[in-house]
């Protein structure tokens, strides 16, 4: 059994986020970045894919964090 659920999609990421899954790691890889969240997060994203939507507040909420994120986590990968 899988105990995360990972994407490089950030506008699946952004939707996750914004319906309230843990973020628990973001991966640099090469020029792509990957978003670890809970396994229970894959029905959520089946639902996206399917047009499932969220409130436009959360978001833009989520993809104003998401970016911050992900600015970091690129700025500690280049200084490593």
């Amino acid at each position: 059994m899988t105990t995360m659920f990972q994407t490089t999609d950030s506008d699946l990421a952004t939707y996750l986020f914004a319906r309230s899954f843990s973020l628990l790691q973001v991966w640099k890889i090469g020029d792509l970045t990957a978003f670890v969240f809970p396994a229970a997060a894959e029905l959520s994203a089946r639902a996206y894919y399917q047009g499932a939507c969220v409130p436009a507040k959360n978001l833009l909420h989520a993809a104003r964090q998401l970016n911050s994120i992900q600015r970091k986590t690129v700025n500690a990968y280049a200084s490593a």
